[in-house]
Order: C-alpha cells, then sequence, then structure tokens
C-alpha cells in the first residue's frame, strides 16, 4: 500500500531531478567544447536520455509514482521536449523494432546477407543542440527554484 506523499519526499524527488539536469547540463556543456570529439555523439545521445528521465514515471522509496511533468517546459521549446522523448523512447532507451527498419541485400561473393538499416537517426536533433542545452537550463532552473520555494515552506511544516 503507498502512503500519501509527503512535502519531505517532494524534496528529495525534486534534489535527485536537480541532480539530473545539472548532469545533463554539464554533459552538454562539455560536448559544445569540442563537437567534433569522437564522444562527442554517445555523450550527446546520454544528454537526452538523462533529461528524458526526469519525465518518466518512477516509485519512490514509499512506493509513490514520481515525475516532473512536461508543465514545467517552455513553451518555445515543446516541440523538442517531445522530438527527445521519441528519440529517447524509440531508439535510445529501448529498440522499437518499428522504426529501426532495415533491408537485407544478398550479393553473390558473401556467404552471409548485408544488413542495411534505413531507421531513424538518433543524432537527429544534434543539429538542435543549442536549443536543447537552453531547454536543460530552463527545465533545471525551473527545478531549482521550485526546490528553493519548498525548501523555505518545509520547516515550518516540521513539528
Amino acid at each position: 500500500m503507498q502512503t500519501p506523499k509527503s512535502p519531505e519526499d517532494d524534496l528529495v524527488h525534486l534534489a535527485v531531478c536537480v541532480e539530473r539536469a545539472s548532469s545533463c547540463h554539464q554533459v552538454l556543456q562539455d560536448v559544445k567544447a569540442d563537437l567534433t570529439h569522437p564522444l562527442a555523439a554517445p555523450a550527446f545521445r546520454h544528454a537526452i536520455v538523462e533529461y528524458m528521465t526526469m519525465f518518466n514515471q518512477s516509485k519512490d522509496s514509499q512506493g509513490n509514482s514520481r515525475r516532473i511533468f512536461a508543465a514545467c517546459v517552455p513553451a518555445n521549446h515543446v516541440a523538442l521536449h517531445e522530438r527527445l522523448k521519441k528519440t529517447r523512447n524509440e531508439l535510445l532507451a529501448h529498440a522499437d523494432m518499428s522504426v529501426l527498419a532495415g533491408a537485407l541485400e544478398f550479393t553473390t561473393n558473401r556467404t552471409i546477407p548485408t544488413v542495411i538499416l534505413t531507421h531513424q537517426d538518433d543524432m537527429a536533433e544534434f543539429k538542435h543542440f543549442d536549443e536543447f542545452l537552453d531547454l536543460v537550463q530552463c527545465v533545471r532552473n525551473h527545478l531549482f527554484a521550485e526546490y528553493r520555494r519548498l525548501s523555505v515552506i518545509l520547516p515550518s511544516r516540521l513539528p
């Protein structure tokens, strides 16, 4: 049985989300410093997963559902947020075969067929790098402001 959510649990959840947003922000800042680095693409993919983790449902130690709602995403970034969600859910964190289409190519000089993948590009949002960085900053600032607000009112609720 779930226990009622408490402001203390809300504060812990927000602290975790602020940490995730800050981690994502740092990764993006490091990638921006050298977009040609061989680890730029894997780091960018990691940043997408790290960012979207906050918006996916998880459970706290009491079994209560926790997530950050998309309402904290600025209106000018909603479309990017939705594309990042789709990229995370279909290409990065899960192998959704509906978007991982491919074709087999048979050649006479090979004993096994060659698979030619025609799936969606998991790096398509890289061209929107600066917008993603701004989105993460906006969400992180929102979460941190909410954390500060709750931190101020929480002591007055303690016995």
